[in-house]
């Protein structure tokens, strides 16, 4: 599903699906709480502004995997709070900070494909371009926290070795078990 951002968020409204995928988009800024894909995977992108946590109410993204894209950070105020296997986050400035209930691995998350419903009841398939990789900040800090399980960090498609890479920010990674390196942290 592809949702109007304007109309969903401003009344806190969840999304959810049975196992399928959902897409997020907005010019500026996200607020999540309540986004269920189940197994399904959600993107969600703010192309000029932040992705933010909408409060403790509810987690705000379940689904197998997660794929972040922002240019002013993600969580950065307050981390998100999440249940997902796999993530890949992208931020240009601000960090990213993102507290996972479970186990949590980065990695690649392919690109999403939903079914977007017009009002006039047409569908049109929606994709993003490509597969993201990695949890990559270009300014600002990353911090990575699972409550229950471990965190695994692999490099993904784009084969440079790295699972988090940030230039300027401190990176701080906290699991209730291991943490695995299976990629670099820079």
């Amino acid at each position: 599903s592809d949702y109007p951002l304007r109309d969903v968020y401003k009344r806190q409204v969840p999304v959810l699906t049975a196992g399928g995928n959902i897409r997020l988009w907005a010019a500026v800024d996200v607020t999540l709480s309540g986004v269920s894909a189940g197994a399904g995977s959600v993107t969600v992108r703010a192309v000029t502004g932040s992705i933010h946590d909408a409060g403790a109410t509810l987690l705000d993204v379940q689904a197998g995997a997660l794929r972040m894209m922002a240019a002013v950070g993600i969580g950065a105020a307050d981390a998100l709070d999440t249940a997902v296997t796999t993530l890949a986050a992208v931020a240009t400035t601000g960090g990213i900070r993102l507290t996972d209930v479970d186990a949590l691995t980065v990695d690649t998350v392919a690109a999403v494909s939903v079914s977007r419903v017009a009002v006039a009841a047409t569908v049109n398939a929606l994709a993003d371009s490509a597969a993201t990789s990695d949890v990559t900040a270009t300014t600002g800090v990353i911090e990575l926290t699972t409550l229950s399980g471990s965190l695994l960090l692999n490099d993904g498609v784009n084969a440079d070795a790295r699972a988090i890479v940030t230039t300027t920010g401190a990176i701080t990674l906290t699991a209730a078990q291991d943490i695995v390196f299976a990629a670099s942290v820079v």
